[in-house]
Formats: C-alpha cells, structure tokens, sequence
C-alpha cells in the first residue's frame, strides 16, 4: 500500500505546494477551478482532526502530570473509583458464585488501569444519548493544550518549525529507551514473536487493506493538505521527489520500531495475567491508556516510565497538531486579505473555537463523540479526497504537463513508475478500497455499545460534508461562469496557471532589492499580484492604454521560494518591457 499509494501522493502533493507556493485551496485553485472543492475538503478534514486531536494531547497530558507521585494512580485497586470487580494483576482472590442452576458462573473482573481510565478519567455514561457533565480535569488539560499549540504556531512555520526539531526528535529517544525496558520483562519475548509472526490469510481479507490504506494516509497526512502547505515553503529547486521517498520511509520505520515498544510490553501483560497475546491487544485510546499503563505499573519506579511515556504521547500529538493548524491557517490566509492582516487575531479566534467545540469530547460521554469523530471524519474521507487528486492530476491537469513542472523545479521528469501510479494505479487502488468499505460497511460500534440512529447520522454528516464540497463545488463554479454548457465546462476544468515555461535562474539576481515599472503591450493582460521575496520592495505598472498606475503589494511568503521572479520571467516572455530601478 505505502508503494502503491503512499509514496506517489505523497510526492504529488509536495510538489504541488511547491511549485504553486500556494496552500491547499490555492494551489487546487490554480490547477484545475472546478476542483477547488479538494482543497476545501482537505480544509474540513484538518480542522475536524484538529478538534478531537487535541483531545488525546489532554489525555496525555492529564496523564503526564497525574504520574508525577510516588505511586502510580492506576496500580491498585484501593481508591474511590473501582469497583467490587476490580483486581490487581498477579493477586488471587475469593468469589462468592451463586447460581441457582449449578452449573457455570462468570465474574467480568476489571484492572485498576482500566477502571482508572473509565470510572475516573472519563467517567464514562451508558451511551452517546446521555453526554453527562463537562469533566473540568480533562477541560484544564484541553486548555493547557490549546494554549501550548497556539504558542507553537504563533509566529509561523519557523516558530513551529523551531519547536519540531525538539517535538520530532526527542520522542526517538523515549521510544529507545522504553524498547530497551520493555525487552527485559517477563514475557516480552513472547509479545516480540507475535507481533513478527506473519499471517499471510489477512491478505486475503479486504478489510485488512482498507485499514492499511487509512493508516497509510493518515500517518503520511496524505489527503489533509497538510504536505502542500509545508511544500509551499520549500525552495522552488529542493529535490522534494527525494524528500517523499525518504519521509515515507522512515515513518514506516517508525511504525514498525514502535511496535516493539508496544508488544513487548503486551507480551508482559498476557504473561502477567496468564492470557494468550492476542487476547490482551487493544486498538484505538485503549492500548495507549489502558494496556500500557497496565504495564507500567508492574515495574520498578513506574511513576518515571509513566512520566517519559505519555510525555513522548505528548510531544507526538503537539507535533501532528502543527500540520492541522498550518493547513488551515494558510488556507485562511491564502483566501482572505482581512485574515492575513490579523494573523494572530485569527489563531487565537480559531483556537478558541476548537477548544469550545473540543469540549463535548471531555463530557462523560464524551469518549463516543471522540470515536464518532475519529472514524467518519479522516478514515473514508480521506481515501475520497486521495481519488480526486489523483483524477485531477492525471486527467485534468495531465500527468504530463504536472510532470513538466516537477522538471522545472528538479532538473529531471518523475520516473515512469509515479507517472503511472498518479494516472492508472493509485487512484484504481483507492476507488476499489473506497467502495469495499461502502459495501461493508456495518455500523458504528464502541466496544460492546452500538451506536443509535441518531449517532450514525452525525458521523455520516461529518463525513459527508467534507465529501460532498468537492462536487458541489465544481457545481456551483460551472453554473456561475458565462456561456454555453460546454463553454462553462471547458472553462471550469482547464487550469489557469500560464503554461509558459518559466525562466528562474535568468532573472534571480536582477530583481533583489528593485522596483519594477513595466509598460503593457497587450492591453487585455491583467497583471498577477506580486509575491516578491524581498520584504521591503513593491511594483508601480502602467498601462500604456490607460496610463493608470497601481500599486501592487508585496507579502513575504515564504524567503526562499522564488515564485514572484517565476511570475516576472512570464511578463517578460508575454511582452511587458520591464524597466529595472535600484531601490
């Protein structure tokens, strides 16, 4: 799958960013007008993500400071929260079984990390109808949370930038260190063959490649808009093909040496509960707050492994909540003048509006929005997404002319294999997973609760609504512009971005630190806004027809990309006579 579909749109959509030094809604813009509605999706997927993202980052965090005493909260079963059925792990204990039948009796006995996580920390209710109290734990935390992701990305990608070589970095060691840990526990050796031990029959299942694809998207943040934004502040000659392959690669690595850390330490707890491996896993918020903490409460100092671990949760949530943020912000900024003259207004206004809407994952039944939230809003939205990207740029913009513009910027075409995959395969792939989890699709269920009506209709409308912008959309823009069907057609699906070849390296030293005073030759040529890199300079042109002067602004985007000397390269070849004047 990471083959087939992750790495070739993972490589498209940085190039895109980069070579449209656009975000996710310009750059679409600029491609293909209809389509626009892909940038929009990926704007409404982001800012859902980010809603119940920052959630895990509180119980990270709520975790994280909670570990700070000498005992671990969720090691015994002696507090006000458990209940009756609650027993430590490697204690023995007496039941009293009356059956009036005499023949067998089950107790459903719970661990104290798994009552900690439900009774205390979520409090959770009976089901999505009865939303309970707002926990004020879990609302501090959430704040805490807003708060450190806004000072984050206050200043920008290079404040944000700044932070993730710590927040990026360091989460390494961590896992290093709980690795080297995790394999010196009884019973880790069996976890580690588990997780090695191939199951070639689950090829065979088309659910298993449905996961992977979502897994695959959502780790590389394929579909989110996230990889054009941070393209977009690229220099316009950074080998980005090399960057995708190499960022691909390792987040699999990644994947795959965090999974030493997980199953060694569910090795030790199937040892300690005397269970098979397979009957201890959990997936979703369980594992990392139920069946890890379970762990770390049977070892030496387990407050420290407590603290280290769910800081390097931490610190992995800050750092995702980056792309979200920055994808909307640049989006928001790209489309409104207002918003990129407040900026900071702006975030702080969007961070509270997250945080508002974040706090009806905190109530006591909080934790079945947050599943809602977590599988309709990314999973089959973004495998949707995916497939008109890749229609756009196979069919509409064209494979070839998107591999022109990868030429421009690295010197050589893409090799025949993403060509085919950005044409042929990927989007063949992600169509057939899309409709097999239509068709399987089997309800919303969390744990042993089924969802009601009421709670499907929620999760498909949060779905639907970042689906359904890009055909509405293309819709809209159609029936508004002049002319025939076909004229509307024709015009609403060919990029506007000028073919013209652009001539870069030519113009690079001639227009640092100027002012440019051009004069038309074509009367009807309506000069594009210039992004000049230069923070200091701006452009008075002159229309020979009108004589009238305007003054054009010019934003700092980003330092290193030269797209505004790319825009005069194309003025020049169009014959706009530029008259070149030291500042």
């Amino acid at each position: 799958m990471l083959l087939l579909c992750g790495i070739p749109l993972f490589f498209m959509e940085l190039a895109i960013g980069q070579y449209f030094n656009r975000g996710a809604v310009r750059s679409w813009t600029k491609m293909c007008p209809a389509f626009t509605g892909i940038g929009i999706a990926m704007l409404i997927i982001s800012a859902f993500i980010s809603i119940y993202y920052n959630v895990i980052i509180a119980w990270s965090f709520y975790y994280f400071v909670t570990s700070m005493k000498s005992e671990v909260p969720y090691k015994t079963c002696g507090n006000p929260w458990n209940s009756p059925l609650c027993l430590e792990p490697g204690r023995n204990a007496t039941l009293l079984c009356m059956d009036l039948g005499l023949t067998n009796c089950t107790m459903q006995l719970t661990t104290p990390s798994v009552e900690y996580w439900r009774n205390f920390i979520l409090q959770v209710t009976s089901g999505i109808e009865v939303p309970g109290e707002i926990r004020p734990p879990l609302a501090l935390a959430l704040f805490v949370a807003w708060v450190i992701v806004f000072s984050c990305v206050l200043y920008g990608i290079r404040s944000s930038g700044k932070v993730a070589y710590f927040s990026a970095t360091f989460p390494y060691v961590l896992l290093a260190i709980l690795i080297v840990r995790g394999a010196t526990l009884p019973g880790a050796y069996d976890g580690i063959m588990f997780y090695l031990t191939p199951d070639f029959s689950i090829l065979l299942n088309p659910q298993a490649w449905v996961d992977a694809a979502s897994q695959i998207f959502f780790s590389l943040s394929c579909g989110l808009g996230g990889l054009i934004v941070f393209g977009s502040y690229n220099d316009f000659h950074n080998n980005c093909q090399k960057d995708a392959v190499f960022v691909s690669i390792i987040n699999c690595f990644t994947s795959f040496f965090g999974g030493f850390a997980t199953f060694t330490v569910i090795g030790f707890v199937a040892h300690t509960l005397e269970k098979d491996v397979k009957h201890v896993i959990s997936s979703g918020p369980g594992l990392a707050f139920v069946v890890y903490p379970e762990s770390i409460a049977q070892m030496p100092i387990s407050p420290l492994w407590s603290v280290l671990f769910f800081f390097m949760l931490f610190l992995l949530g800050i750092d995702s909540q980056f792309v979200f943020i920055e994808t909307i912000m640049s989006c928001l900024t790209d489309e409104f003048k207002l918003v990129k003259n407040h900026k900071k207004m702006t975030l702080a206004g969007l961070c509270c509006i997250f945080y508002l809407l974040g706090l009806s994952c905190v109530t006591q039944g909080g934790v079945y929005v947050f599943h809602i939230m977590d599988k309709q809003s990314g999973g089959l939205s973004l495998i949707f997404v995916s497939i008109f990207e890749c229609i756009v740029i196979g069919w509409f913009y064209g494979v070839d002319r998107f591999s022109e513009n990868i030429q421009e910027m690295l010197g050589k075409r893409p090799s025949l294999y993403f060509r085919l995959c950005w044409k042929y395969i990927s989007p063949t792939v992600v169509t057939l997973i899309f409709l097999w989890s239509i068709i399987q699709y089997k309800g919303l269920t969390f744990e042993e609760y089924v969802y009601p009506v009421s709670g499907e209709l929620f999760g498909w409308g949060l779905a639907l609504l970042s689906m359904l912008s890009i055909p509405l959309y293309a819709l809209w823009y159609i029936v508004r512009l002049p002319g025939s069907c076909a004229t509307r057609i024709k015009t609403g699906f060919r990029s506007i971005e000028s073919p013209v070849t652009w001539d870069v390296e030519q113009q690079w030293s001639q227009y640092q630190s100027t002012s440019v005073t051009g004069r038309f030759s074509r009367p009807t040529f309506k000069i594009p806004t210039f992004h000049h890199s230069i923070p200091s300079s701006s452009a008075s042109v002159a229309d020979v027809h009108s004589m009238n002067k305007e003054k054009i602004d010019v934003p700092n985007r980003c330092e290193s990309t030269p797209m505004d000397l790319r825009k005069l390269a194309i003025l020049r070849s169009m014959g706009l006579h530029l008259q070149i004047s030291k500042v």
